[in-house]
């Protein structure tokens, strides 16, 4: 008995370990990418990078972020919960009608944990700075409702390019946490868009969007997490609480290799099975130690 005690308490503080380094990691992956501005939400709405942005809040609070960490993501669950820049934090965008002369270049990264359901009342914007692709400088990401087609799917909007399913409500896992990252170059004249998404601990999957050559990202105005950016009235949540966490933004693109090296430093969280190998490894490992 003493034995098993102490092997379990040796599992624990191993897998107190996995998550800390997880963390620890991805906040590294990025930061060694230079964002320009980087909010983490580890108890804190101040940018990370420099410090001397800090988002503005209309409700919502904190969660437990992917990594275990209490107080570290933060959360919606009120129809008019968000968080929003004092000012334009977006490279590129532009007026209404768009920009002839557009040479906006950026990217962003952030993760995201699903609702509790696809069958939603309305849209769920996770960000918005504008949403109208009429106005070719839409930039905005939300489930759908049931009202649309592919109803509880989720879809991008930038520029003035086709509304944009990138993925199927029949692939979303609920209450899962999800990598997702867009990189945008205004001056190309085809695919200026790029996004990535992945299931944490799955694969990632990645696509373009074509926009017009006067189209841009975003309207110029600040940018709004959470929220829909317009009125503020289709927050992240309902069914259950939306979790958005490690927003970062680039005013450059980033290429696949750093895509990729940011997804790849986020390793899943440790399964049951996983506990009881664990456990069960150091277990047979201290028997041999006691009879040798």
């Amino acid at each position: 008995m003493k034995t098993f005690v102490a092997t379990l308490l040796i599992s624990v503080g191993l897998i107190g370990q996995v998550t800390a380094q997880t963390r620890a990691a991805y906040q590294s992956a990025v930061n060694g990418q230079s964002p320009a501005y980087y909010f983490t939400f580890d108890s804190s709405l101040i940018d990370s990078v420099g410090g001397s942005l800090t988002l503005s809040s209309a409700g919502g609070g904190y969660g437990t972020d992917y990594f275990g960490n209490a107080n570290g993501t933060r959360t919606f669950s009120g129809s008019t919960d968000s968080l929003s820049t004092s000012t334009d934090i977006i490279a590129g965008g532009g007026p209404i009608g768009g920009n002839a002369s557009a040479t906006g270049i950026g990217s962003i990264s952030f993760l995201f944990r699903s609702l509790d359901s696809t069958a939603l009342g309305g849209q769920r914007f996770l960000y918005g700075q504008g949403n109208t692709t009429g106005n070719a400088n839409s930039f905005s990401m939300f489930f759908e409702n049931q009202s649309n087609t592919d109803p509880g799917a989720l879809k991008l909007r930038v520029g003035n390019g086709p509304t944009t399913t990138i993925m199927l409500s029949n692939v979303v896992s609920v209450q899962s946490w999800y990598y997702f990252a867009l990189t945008y170059d205004e001056t190309r004249d085809a695919g200026e868009v790029k996004w990535y998404l992945g299931l944490i601990g799955g694969s990632m999957n990645s696509g373009t969007i074509n926009i017009g050559n006067v189209s841009v990202a975003g309207d110029n105005g600040t940018l709004v997490l959470g929220n829909n950016g317009v009125g503020a009235t289709a927050s992240f949540r309902n069914p259950g609480t939306g979790h958005v966490d490690e927003f970062a933004v680039w005013n450059r693109e980033l290429n696949n290799s750093e895509i990729n090296l940011q997804y790849a430093s986020l390793v899943p969280e440790p399964s049951i099975l996983t506990l009881i190998a664990m456990s069960g490894a150091l277990l047979v490992g201290t028997k041999r130690f006691r009879f040798r």
